[in-house]
């Protein structure tokens, strides 16, 4: 028996095939019987052919992300498409000529040469060059001072730097699970006596006392409308409001 995998990079697919006797092929839309010409029909295999071919399947057909985006004009691809021989010896914000060759299936040249302004990625533009994200969960959005936890940041494809289009940074801790400040407001004014507002935010003590004080006789009502208001009281889990 022996297996191979070809690689048809021009739409963006890996076919797996296997030969032992016949050939069995893996191709779109296997399951609804359909058939391409000259490759053979999977749903006419026995049900172990067709088990190898399911399981030997490294990318369940799914297009390839890459070859999609570099698709089309040579010269006219996104900056991630090419591979260019840069220099460090730039003046930073200069003009700079450098041969890059791209590798993906397009139409054209595979040689040439790109202007672009010499930077470095990691001091692109945040928002307008490249764009962070931070999954850390566990810092305090919230917190003083305001903690700073390591992101990952991505390069827009159609900018040209200098270095890894993929790197990390420190950044402020951000995230939210969806407490909503206008509902913890609302609930502060109309039913703030009965503690309804610090159950929400997830203070659940100190919405126990602030129910059995009848809101601390209104006085404890009146504060969490100002720090709620204010935005001084925020969730327990220490995430930000959704505003």
């Amino acid at each position: 028996m022996k297996d191979f995998v070809t690689d048809f990079s021009n739409y963006g697919f890996t076919w797996w095939s296997q030969m032992q006797g016949s050939q069995v092929s893996w191709v779109p839309g296997y399951e609804e019987g359909l058939s391409v010409p000259g490759i053979p029909c999977l749903t006419c295999l026995s049900e172990d052919r067709m088990k190898i071919a399911r399981t030997k399947s490294p990318t369940n057909l799914i297009p390839n992300e890459s070859a999609l985006k570099c698709s089309g004009n040579c010269t006219r691809l996104p900056a991630s498409c090419y591979k260019c021989d840069t220099s460090d010896n730039c003046l930073i914000g200069q003009l700079v000529k450098f041969n890059c060759t791209v590798n993906e299936t397009c139409n054209g040249p595979k040689f040439m040469q790109k202007t672009f302004q010499c930077q470095y990625c990691f001091l692109t533009k945040e928002n307008k060059e490249h764009t962070c994200t931070q999954n850390n969960t566990s810092c305090k959005a919230n917190g003083t001072p305001l903690q700073r936890v390591k992101g990952k940041c991505i390069v827009n494809k159609n900018i040209f730097c200098l270095g890894n289009r993929t790197f990390s940074k420190m950044m402020p801790c951000s995230w939210t699970t969806g407490y909503s400040w206008s509902t913890a407001f609302t609930l502060s004014i109309t039913v703030g006596g009965f503690g309804i507002d610090r159950f929400y935010l997830g203070y659940w003590r100190e919405g126990l006392g602030k129910f059995f004080s009848f809101g601390g006789l209104g006085i404890w009502t009146l504060v969490d409308v100002v720090l709620i208001g204010s935005g001084y009281l925020t969730p327990s889990d220490g995430s930000l409001y959704v505003y």
